[in-house]
């Protein structure tokens, strides 16, 4: 939830920047906020990647991998074809 509010936020931020007016009296502010936003999101991004990595290291090591079924329950039909039921 914190994450949807946060890209909310910046996308407002970046609306209210695209105002002239606006623009002439906080574009300081503004920019900093959005370079604040971008350093955020790539902090999240790369903390999601490296999860990500440790989850596939850890089925590597154990041998248990997830089935792509049971991930992606909405595309059985489409992975059906390629050796999924």
């Amino acid at each position: 939830m914190i994450l949807i509010i946060a890209i909310v936020a910046s996308i407002l931020v970046t609306m209210l920047d695209s105002v002239q007016d606006l623009h002439l009296r906080f574009g300081k502010a503004f920019f900093i906020t959005e370079w604040a936003f971008t350093l955020v999101f790539t902090a999240e991004l790369a903390s999601g990647s490296r999860n990500a990595r440790a989850q596939g290291l850890r089925e590597l090591r154990t041998g248990r991998t997830r089935s792509r079924c049971a991930v992606l329950p909405p595309l059985r039909s489409k992975i059906a074809a390629h050796g999924c039921n």
